[in-house]
């Protein structure tokens, strides 16, 4: 594996910095070539930290991920100087490892992986294996569901019928087993077939099955009965493809006779006849609407003439409409794009190929594999293709340009295929190394994108404490909760009747508050989604709901002037916290203990601006009132801090006298957020103008270090749990994390896509778990992300380590070009 060669890179990187000169040999040359060496160590790690990043931005995250990784001091105990020094190492680790795809290895076969196959709903994918076994898993999480014994011998495909409720899988014992699709159970085997048996596919209506065996033949069979009833006669050598039309009534197959025959499917009658003397024919298949037919060609001889050669025909005429010259070895793979407008091949010759389905023309050459190409295919919307390698890779292009967009490095053998979930947002390969694997097409794994299917607008989201769930609200009045591991949906709220707009779970996260546009709140339980209470009595939007600390009442803020405390359980009113000087509540909360609400309006009469107030629970009166649009109160209680206008202020709680202004800043420049650390000795302040993203010592006022924040428009700003660290996120969803001792960034996770700007709704929002663990980001363009939070260098480099160690190593030619290991190397 690569770690094992990480040893030799600080001796192979010195020889291309070797300009920086040797240790010097004067009075002070003990200090100077100390000093040399940690310069020339930093540099060495800033390229290293270059290269991830580029290798990052190509796609290669696997690679990128183990070229960072030499550079963490804990790759080589001693040889790094600080890490501070060189911040650029754990940034491009960090997103090296956000940009990694893989989501899921499916384990457990005991041989080489023949198919990995996705149900037609996306949910489950079925793999077969050379060890005699197919298996079923979850298709989000990667989880075993059941293993499909019966084969006596190598399992050579297994297809989902069309309504996905079976599997039938074929083997080299001459048999065609069929399953029910999700518990497993065996069902039916089909009669009266000799031979080993290369593949077997369901009609469009899912009553028949189409077979193909080694004797030249295909048959048709009743899927109850397992009756035979149509067998297609004719080629002359063994049949190595059989499908059906789009609409059922015909029958492709393709044969090592050098033709492809179409057959009328009730009748077994034989149309049309594809003959080629260009080679072997092992594939071929209609277009999406039936009315085109794709064949490759193998050549017959060990190696092409550098010409071969892909060819599309009429299904009706048989007459030849393009011939895709241009690969300079075999092609071994064909594809039509959804629309039929492109066709997409693989070849030996290491590249796969986009051409113009109507005239042949070349429209781009996927270049990047090392070894020959097993499969290519369109994304189920056509915007990327997927190919498969010999080399122990997939890859993702676009297939509008043919660039390369991922590179899906893990196999530690050659990958046989790949293929699309049916929407397109995965990606399962399987391999000769015993696995298949499921990966992230359109964005990291680490990063969890939670679908939004066709909802309308999200306004807010909030994390479990423990970050296993997540919940948003739509402007369709209702509240979505996911499971953050396996991105499935656990529950639906449904109840407001309008849009929720704030959204908390419960400290133990059994339940949820949910706030709307209608006037009313309301509890739920997690586990069934069911209703619990309704709290009623505001007359507008209720802005901000919470939990008290011990989960038993719920805060609400209302636009109705008022923030009303309430049983969680029953949804009785407990308490009307009411500023007859308001003209809509803002936000609130409650202190650590449980005792008081922190609260902030905007004023109507003779006052002006925003007041925040702290209130008595037990007697509901308020104690003291600052100038703020929002509040931050310290750990323990005896400071708040407040943003109002162009300053932001530090107050003592018990006197109400202002202990010190942070800062007064230019007239336009609005501060947006205000926050204590977890130990109260520091705040965290972002304003409308995000370069002027500053931690200060709460004591005296002292600007500690400011964040070199490269977004624009701030939210937010928070620290960690533990204070390492502050996360910022701007108005359209980008939340980036920051050394909260030096400002370095650490990370990046921008949004996916934005809409368009309504300054009023845009509300780019991020938060951390309870536990530090995972963060939470979004916009109203784009579905809650969660990903992790590594709290500590150790946690970073172990979390790289722990993928390294499973991937497939970089080449030697690789590990040269990135100054990993020295023999070999001509260096």
């Amino acid at each position: 594996m690569y770690l094992a060669k990480r040893v030799v890179v600080l001796t192979a990187v010195a020889a291309l910095f070797g300009a920086l000169g040797p240790a010097s040999s004067s009075e002070s040359g003990s200090e100077r070539g100390e000093d040399e060496l940690t310069l020339r160590q930093i540099w060495q790690a800033r390229y290293l930290a270059a290269e991830a990043v580029d290798l990052t931005e190509a796609g290669d995250a696997g690679a990128a991920i183990a070229v960072a990784l030499a550079a963490m001091p804990q790759a080589n105990p001693g040889g790094w100087p600080d890490i501070t020094a060189i911040p650029e190492v754990p940034r491009a680790l960090y997103g090296a490892l956000l940009a990694r795809r893989e989501i899921a290895v499916l384990r457990g076969h005991e041989d080489s992986v023949t198919s990995a196959t996705y149900a037609p709903d996306g949910t489950r994918i079925v793999t077969t294996s050379r060890d005699g076994t197919a298996r079923l898993w979850d298709a989000m999480s990667g989880t075993e569901i059941a293993v499909l014994r019966g084969h006596d011998g190598p399992i050579a495909d297994a297809r989902f019928s069309p309504d996905g409720t079976s599997v039938v899988a074929v083997g080299s014992d001459g048999t065609a087993l069929v399953w029910e699709a999700m518990s497993g159970a065996a069902m039916d085997a089909l009669p009266g077939i000799e031979g080993e048996m290369d593949g077997a596919v369901f009609f469009p209506d899912g009553t028949r099955l189409l077979t193909i065996a080694e004797h030249h033949t295909a048959r048709v069979h009743d899927v109850t009965t397992g009756e035979e009833i149509v067998t297609l006669r004719g080629h002359s050598d063994h049949i190595v493809s059989a499908e059906f039309s789009p609409d059922g009534t015909r029958i492709l197959t393709s044969a090592l006779d050098r033709t492809a025959r179409v057959w009328d499917a009730a009748s077994g009658r034989e149309v049309v006849r594809l003959e080629s003397q260009m080679g072997l024919a092992p594939y071929a298949l209609f277009s999406p609407d039936g009315t085109r037919i794709g064949a490759t060609f193998i050549s017959p001889h060990v190696l092409g003439d550098g010409n071969e050669m892909a060819q599309i025909w009429d299904a009706v005429s048989g007459e030849t409409i393009a011939i895709l010259e241009g690969h300079h070895s075999s092609v071994t793979y064909l594809a039509f794009s959804p629309d039929g407008a492109r066709v997409v091949t693989a070849s030996s010759d290491n590249t796969s190929r986009i051409w113009d389905a109507e005239n042949g023309r070349l429209l781009a050459v996927l270049s990047g594999h090392e070894r020959s190409v097993r499969s290519a295919t369109f994304s189920p919307d056509g915007t990327q293709v997927l190919t498969a390698s010999r080399d122990g890779t997939a890859r993702l292009w676009e297939a509008s340009t043919g660039e390369a967009i991922a590179t899906l490095r893990g196999h530690d053998g050659p990958v046989g295929s790949a293929s699309f979930s049916p929407d397109g947002l995965r990606v399962v390969t399987h391999s000769a190394d015993h696995t298949a694997r499921i990966w992230e097409a359109v964005d990291g794994a680490e990063i969890f994108s939670l679908s939004l299917s066709d909802r309308y607008f999200a306004y807010c989201a909030a994390l479990s404490p423990d970050g296993s769930r997540v919940v948003s609200g739509f402007g369709d009045g209702v509240a979505v909760v996911w499971d953050r591991a396996s991105g499935r949906v656990v529950a639906e709220l449904r109840g407001h009747d309008d849009d929720i707009v704030s959204v908390a779970f419960s400290p133990d996260a059994d339940r949820i508050a949910t706030g709307s546009r209608d006037g009313t709140a309301q509890t739920w339980d997690v586990q069934t989604g069911d209703e619990i209470a309704t709290l009623r009595g505001h007359e507008g939007t209720v802005m901000s709901v919470e939990f008290s600390p011990d989960g038993t009442q719920v805060l609400t803020v209302s636009w109705d002037q008022t923030a009303r405390i309430w049983e969680a359980t029953t949804g009785a009113q407990i308490a009307v916290l009411q500023d007859r000087g308001a003209r809509r509540g803002w936000g609130a909360t409650f202190t650590p203990d449980g005792t008081r609400v922190v609260a902030s309006s905007m004023s109507l009469g003779g006052e002006t601006g925003t007041k925040t107030r702290i209130w008595d629970l037990a007697s509901g009166a308020p104690l003291q009132a600052f100038d703020g649009y929002t509040a931050h109160l310290s750990p323990d209680g005896a400071s708040i801090v407040t943003d109002y206008d162009e300053a932001i202020r530090i107050w003592d709680v018990a006197s109400g006298e202002e202990i010190t202004a942070l800062r007064d800043f230019d007239e336009g420049d609005y501060p947006m957020s205000a926050v204590f650390s977890p130990d109260g000795n520091r705040v965290v302040t972002a304003t409308w103008d995000a370069s002027k993203t500053q931690i200060w010592d709460a004591a005296t006022g002292a600007e500690i270090v400011a964040l070199p924040v490269d977004t624009y428009n701030l939210n937010i700003a928070l620290f960690s749990p533990d204070g390492r660290h502050v996360l910022t996120a701007n108005w359209v969803g980008t939340a980036q994390l920051w050394d909260a001792a030096t400002g370095a960034e650490i990370a990046a996770v921008r949004p996916e896509a934005i809409g368009v700007i309504d300054v009023i709704d845009d509300n780019g929002f991020a938060t951390f778990s309870a536990d530090g663990r995972w963060v939470l980001s979004m916009s109203p363009y784009n579905a809650p992300r969660v990903w992790p939070h590594y709290r500590t260098m150790d946690e970073l480099y172990e979390r790289a380590r722990e993928i390294v160690d499973h991937l497939q190593p970089l080449s030697d030619a690789e590990a040269c070009t990135y100054y990993l290991q020295v023999e070999g190397c001509g260096i």
